[in-house]
């Protein structure tokens, strides 16, 4: 009888622990991900032209992409926003818009190279809360807002590298890279 009761507790909890372990090919490690860049498109949400386009990049979602904030329903559910202040572009975290109660943050990183950064920096520091301006030849690192991981909540990192910062049209493009991993810094994809 004792064997059925464990049998049958251990058939109830399958599904469960296979959800939660599942994500990691070995149970001991994060599985494999390919770090092959996304390429996103953020128009300022300063201007009323664009209202409906995507102004916020939202990296807890997969794809990692741009959202629409006048969207009912995402109120908060991105981690950063194209604005702009005085004729230029900055990339503002979502807790820099009062009401938004968010922990997104960005580090600007003008020394690195995009191949070069292999880890998002550790020194929290380095990641603001307030608006960064948006220019070439520089790397940012965003840290997500909490994000839900599996049973438990943490955060997202991403490298982004401009392709094109056009102030005239109000837009930003550039390469992004996510680790899938909640509380993982590192974008180099563990070896298999």
């Amino acid at each position: 009888m004792d064997s059925d009761r464990a049998v049958y507790r251990l058939k109830r909890w399958a599904p469960l622990m296979a959800l939660v372990f599942g994500a990691c090919d070995d149970g001991f490690g994060p599985g494999s991900w390919i770090a092959a860049p996304d390429t996103v498109v953020l128009y300022s949400a300063s201007r009323a032209e664009y209202l409906g386009l995507g102004s916020a990049l939202d990296i807890v979602r997969q794809p990692v992409g741009a959202v629409k904030i006048e969207t009912a329903g995402q109120t908060g559910n991105w981690d950063a926003a194209l604005i702009e202040v005085d004729g230029a572009l900055w990339l503002a975290p979502a807790a820099s818009f009062e009401g938004l109660a968010s922990r997104a943050r960005i580090a600007v990183l003008a020394n690195v190279s995009w191949d070069e950064l292999e880890q998002a920096p550790r020194d929290t520091t380095l990641y603001t809360a307030e608006p960064v301006l948006v220019q070439a030849n520089t790397v940012y690192v965003v840290r997500s807002r909490r994000a839900s991981c599996g049973l438990s909540q943490g955060y997202r990192y991403a490298k982004l590298d401009p392709i094109e910062v056009d102030v005239d049209a109000g837009t930003f493009s550039f390469e992004v890279i996510r680790n899938p991993y909640c509380d993982d810094r590192s974008f180099v994809p563990p070896e298999d």
